[in-house]
């Protein structure tokens, strides 16, 4: 299951190759994963560029010059790679060659200036795109919860995330309307650093433990990051 850290590093890797770098094509290989108004997608993305690409849990925000706004859900399993215009890709047969002939497993691509290409990868074909203007994003946002590597995740707002929260912790930890981007590696993670049973009720928590899992969130998802 692709968890924050994850998608942040493999957002830091194609972010500075893409950004502001003119799209010459998309294309998608299985249209159900687009939402939303789908004629817009080629009249919005085509011709335009990506002006930043934000991580938010699972989802990437990617902001396109054209001044709309493509929600990507990667779920449990999404990926993007970025090909050099000189790189060949093979499947895992090493008969098909990516650029020629996608594997089933490559669901969109975004074409830029000079031959570089996005792919936006997923086995299971849960990926989705949606577009969205302005407005439509800002009330997107509402859903979403807290990034817990964010200047904004401090102690205090970890305690009044946790306020009359009656789910276990394992449960409220995942979820993703209180804080984002955590699935279940990173829970037993955080909760043996913490020493705090992740079957335990959020009601029950002592103020020590508070701190500790407040600590412990900070710490393990860092370590994270750094991995390569």
């Amino acid at each position: 299951m692709a968890e924050l850290p994850q998608i942040k590093k493999m957002r830091r890797k194609v972010v500075g190759r893409v950004v502001n770098k003119k799209m010459t094509g998309f294309e998608v290989f299985n249209e159900r994963i687009l939402k939303g108004d789908k004629s817009l997608f080629q009249r919005k993305i085509v011709g335009s560029s990506f002006r930043y690409i934000r991580v938010m849990g699972r989802i990437l925000i990617i902001k396109i010059n054209s001044g709309y706004f493509l929600f990507v859900n990667l779920y449990s399993n999404g990926e993007f790679v970025l090909s050099e215009p000189s790189t060949t890709f093979f499947d895992k047969s090493k008969k098909v060659v990516l650029g020629e002939s996608p594997p089933k497993y490559v669901r969109a691509v975004f074409e830029f200036k000079g031959g570089l290409k996005l792919y936006f990868t997923d086995k299971r074909a849960n990926v989705t795109f949606e577009i969205l203007n302005a407005k439509q994003r800002k009330r997107r946002l509402v859903y979403f919860g807290t990034d817990p590597l964010g200047k904004k995740f401090t102690f205090l707002k970890f305690k009044q995330i946790l306020r009359n929260k009656r789910a276990a912790l394992r449960n409220f930890l995942k979820n993703q309307k209180y804080i984002y981007g955590i699935g279940d590696e990173y829970v037993n993670k955080i909760c043996i650093e913490a020493r705090v049973n992740q079957e335990k009720g959020i009601r029950e928590l002592r103020q020590a433990e508070i701190k500790r899992l407040y600590r412990a969130i900070r710490r393990v998802l860092k370590r994270g990051l750094k991995r390569p």
